[in-house]
């Protein structure tokens, strides 16, 4: 059985051959010309590299949390939330999400000061929604006045859209 893998130090230019998007926001290693068949690929398409200025963004990010993401997060974290994984702050594509979970393919938005766009935050919407996620939306204040309400929503949200999952079950 081959292996899809190149070592890096393999690669052209000593693995410094990339092709960034648009926005520049993350990169793409581009294919070798020799030594691959058809459909192979340097990497694997579910992970494709992240830049390193998109890393660092969502690293400050994560040191940097609202009130009220601090406040989601302590309620979800470390599986506390029916055994489910969440990242914080997790780079996907060309964005960097307020919560992710990857079992379930869903991004929880804590929307406040920063999402003052529509426009951009409905692009980023259809985006994330185009590429199999389900995206879910908390205001800053609904967080703040009542994080019960938002665990009950959340809890309800995902019970309705387990199709391909067991029923949420307390741990």
């Amino acid at each position: 059985m081959t292996s899809n893998w190149i070592p890096f130090s393999n690669w052209p230019n000593g693995g410094r051959q990339f092709h960034s998007t648009p926005k520049n926001d993350f990169l793409i290693p581009l294919p070798l010309r020799e030594g691959l068949g058809e459909g192979d690929s340097i990497m694997p398409e579910k992970h494709p590299r992240i830049a390193p200025e998109m890393m660092k963004r969502a690293r400050r990010l994560r040191r940097e949390m609202t009130w009220p993401e601090k406040l989601f997060w302590s309620r979800i974290k470390a599986k506390q939330f029916f055994g489910l994984k969440f990242r914080k702050q997790h780079p996907i594509g060309p964005y960097i999400v307020d919560f992710y979970c990857a079992s379930r393919s869903l991004v929880i938005e804590i929307d406040g000061m920063s999402h003052t766009d529509a426009e951009a935050d409905a692009w980023r919407q259809r985006w994330l929604e185009s590429n199999g996620m389900k995206m879910l939306r908390y205001s800053n204040d609904d967080v703040i006045v009542d994080i019960d309400g938002v665990i009950e929503d959340l809890e309800h949200q995902l019970g309705s859209t387990s199709e391909n999952h067991p029923p949420l079950a307390p741990p």
